[in-house]
């Protein structure tokens, strides 16, 4: 999914974090979107280390301490069927052992961050010479999961690892989706996760793109040509980043 302002000096590319093999060459239309910009920004510094004080269990309270004994016990048998260190489980916060029990699982199937689109473009980016910038420092998008409700945490992390759920299926929808620049399913996607962890995801998605948005409205109106690549679910619904440009006057199109 790509959009471009009138002018076509800003194209705003939906990204997805872990991606197929297939996904690390961009389709025709966002190819060009790239060559064509001079200053590619992104949600984060996709190579700066996480601050452990968002993962660590710093309260000395123990996942098993923080969740239920069934998702604890769910949670510790897909751990070790990865072959992570079973004594680290007990040191994360629930919301980032969820994440990492994603990523291994995507892996399996060959979904990982490397081909990721935004981690794929940071690189290039930089080897191409083009300017980078970000909207955030990674601290702050992390902040939003590490200081979600603990209920919600816990919940988070049932569906990771509960059997009935079965996150490898909705990976498997996410990238089905990108790859067919399916908006529709974005948005469904994004409204579930917002039934489902509604403190948590409020403030990751649409808080984030409040925030970021002034940042937005600057690119736009300094004319350099830029190509802003963020998360797919930040850019659907009456929330997402091409509805509240175009309501600030930054009028945004769909280009495919």
């Amino acid at each position: 999914m790509l959009w471009k302002t009138d002018d076509a000096n800003l194209h705003l590319l939906a990204s997805i974090h872990l991606l197929d093999q297939a996904g690390s060459t961009l389709y025709p239309e966002a190819e060009f979107a790239y060559s064509r910009a001079q200053r590619v920004t992104f949600e984060h510094d996709m190579t700066a280390a996480p601050d452990s004080a968002l993962i660590e269990n710093s309260s000395g309270n123990p996942l098993s301490g923080q969740v239920s004994d069934a998702v604890f016990r769910n949670a510790a048998i897909e751990w070790a069927n990865l072959g992570l260190a079973p004594d680290r489980l007990e040191q994360l916060q629930p919301w980032i052992v969820a994440f990492v029990i994603g990523a291994r699982l995507g892996a399996q199937s060959g979904i990982t961050e490397a081909h990721g689109v935004d981690k794929s473009l940071w690189g290039r980016a930089a080897a191409d010479g083009k300017t980078r910038t970000t909207l955030e420092l990674p601290a702050e998008a992390l902040s939003t999961f590490a200081h979600a409700p603990l209920h919600e945490q816990a919940s988070f992390l049932d569906y990771a690892t509960n059997p009935v759920s079965n996150l490898q299926d909705d990976l498997d929808l996410m990238v089905r989706s990108w790859h067919r620049h399916d908006e529709a399913a974005f948005a469904r996607i994004c409204a579930h996760r917002l039934r489902m962890w509604p403190k948590g995801y409020e403030k990751a998605i649409t808080g984030r793109n409040h925030i970021w948005l002034p940042g937005l409205i600057e690119l736009v109106a300094d004319q350099v040509p830029t190509l802003v690549v963020v998360g797919a679910l930040h850019c659907v619904g009456e929330e997402g980043l091409p509805t509240l440009l175009t309501k600030a006057g930054r009028r945004l199109s769909r280009v495919v």
